[in-house]
């Protein structure tokens, strides 16, 4: 698990390229032609980084929606059995 310190971190590391990113998308939106979407080869290579970032964001929330699905079926699994170990009677 991850602190808030490297939440805040990869934050800032990332700032940049996922407002590259942002803007890539807003230029894309308002319809600019394709070689006035980012300022050269340097933003291209940032808005590279901020679309990575969205993709490790993307790659995070899946697994930690993953494992609340694992977490609400093992609760219903166990809401459910028949016969507990625990029990009076089994």
């Amino acid at each position: 698990m991850i602190d808030a310190e490297q939440i805040e971190n990869w934050q800032r590391d990332n700032a940049d390229g996922l407002a590259a990113a942002a803007e890539y998308v807003r230029r894309a939106e308002k319809g600019l032609p394709a070689d006035r979407l980012c300022d050269g080869a340097v933003g291209a290579l940032l808005v590279a980084k901020g679309i990575h970032a969205q993709q490790v964001i993307m790659d995070l929330q899946a697994d930690a929606l993953a494992a609340l699905a694992d977490e609400l079926r093992a609760r219903g699994s166990d809401a459910m059995r028949l016969y507990s170990k625990d029990a009076k009677r089994g």
